[in-house]
C-alpha cells in the first residue's frame, strides 16, 4: 500500500507541474506543440498501421508457408524412397498408360488438364507420377496388360 502512495503523489506532482506549465503558456506556443505533436502522432500512426499490415500478412501467409514446408518434404520423400519401377523411360510411360487404361478414375483426379496429353509428358513427369501413384497405393495391385 505504501508503494502505490509514493506512485500516486509522484503522478500527482507531475500533474500539476504540467498543468502549471500549460497554465503560464502563451497561446501561440499551446497551439505550435499541439501541431507537432499532431504530426508526431500521424507519423506513428502510420508507423503502427505498417506494424499492423505486416502482421497481418505474415499471419495470413503462416499457413501458405506451412502448406509449402510439407510440400517440400514429402517431394524429398518421393525422391528418396526406392519405388520398384520399370528400368526404362518407355517402360515406365506405357506401365502409366496402362494403370490409366485400367483405372480411368485415376486419370481425373491425379492429371491437371495440361498433362492429360500423355505424349508430351516429360519422363521425368511420368516417373514422377508413377512415384505419387505408388505412394498413394494405386500401383500395389498388379498391373496387367488388358489384352493378356
Amino acid at each position: 500500500m505504501l508503494k502505490r502512495n509514493k506512485y500516486e503523489e509522484q503522478l500527482r506532482r507531475i500533474m500539476n507541474a504540467l498543468a502549471a506549465s500549460v497554465q503560464g503558456a502563451a497561446d501561440e506556443e499551446l497551439i505550435d506543440e499541439a501541431r507537432r505533436g499532431q504530426q508526431d502522432q500521424l507519423a506513428q500512426g502510420a508507423e503502427v498501421r505498417a506494424v499492423l499490415r505486416s502482421a497481418l500478412r505474415d499471419f495470413s501467409e503462416r499457413k501458405l508457408r506451412e502448406a509449402r514446408r510439407q510440400y517440400e518434404a514429402l517431394s524429398t520423400k518421393l525422391q528418396k524412397n526406392e519405388y520398384h519401377l520399370p528400368a526404362t523411360a518407355a517402360e515406365r510411360r506405357t506401365l502409366l498408360v496402362l494403370v490409366l487404361d485400367q483405372r480411368p478414375d485415376i486419370g481425373s483426379v491425379v492429371f491437371t488438364a495440361h498433362h492429360r496429353d500423355f505424349s508430351e509428358l516429360s519422363d521425368e513427369d511420368v516417373e514422377s507420377f508413377l512415384r505419387q501413384l505408388k505412394e498413394l497405393g494405386l500401383l500395389d495391385a498388379q498391373v496387367q496388360p488388358s489384352g493378356e
